[in-house]
């Protein structure tokens, strides 16, 4: 285990730190390409969050979390490099695919998620054929998860 920087950056001079990698293409994507081959990780997480579009301009946040309430397993790829004074620099960016059920009515991707099962064929450079077969949850929650700053159990209430 070990703690990331959200925002894949490559070099000291990144100018784009991308969030995500879509897997329909990461191997064509200079950017990704080396990770995917040699630096898998897997990001747990209780839930992420997706945005649906709305008429007036702003997206309704919705949570998406398991269905039993266990951690989710999301398919990671990451990436280090040494700044002036010698400290490892990491960071990591999630795969994404087309998103399924329900949550495609909100949202268009998602991330990959990993059954536990199949946790060490992705770090060992399995490829996630599909996204995993788990049954999720996904319901509305305040705006509130929109501020980096805010950082509560309480985001993942339902409104």
């Amino acid at each position: 285990m070990d703690r990331l920087r959200w925002g894949f950056c490559p070099t000291p001079a990144c100018k784009v730190r991308p969030i995500n990698a879509r897997i329909e293409n990461v191997i064509a994507n200079r950017m990704f390409r080396a990770a995917y081959v040699q630096r898998r990780c897997i990001v747990p997480a209780d839930a992420f969050y997706e945005w649906q579009r709305q008429t007036s301009g702003r997206g309704r946040p919705f949570a998406v979390i398991r269905e039993d309430g266990a951690m989710l397993a999301l398919a990671g790829l990451w990436t280090a490099w040494r700044d002036g004074a010698g400290d490892v620099q990491r960071s990591f960016a999630l795969l994404t695919t087309a998103a399924t059920g329900a949550l495609a009515s909100i949202h268009a991707r998602m991330p990959v998620l990993l059954e536990e099962g199949g946790w060490a064929d992705w770090l060992a450079g399995g490829h996630p054929a599909r996204p995993a077969e788990t049954a999720l949850r996904v319901y509305a929650v305040g705006a509130a998860v929109n501020a980096v700053r805010n950082d509560l159990p309480s985001l993942l209430d339902p409104v």
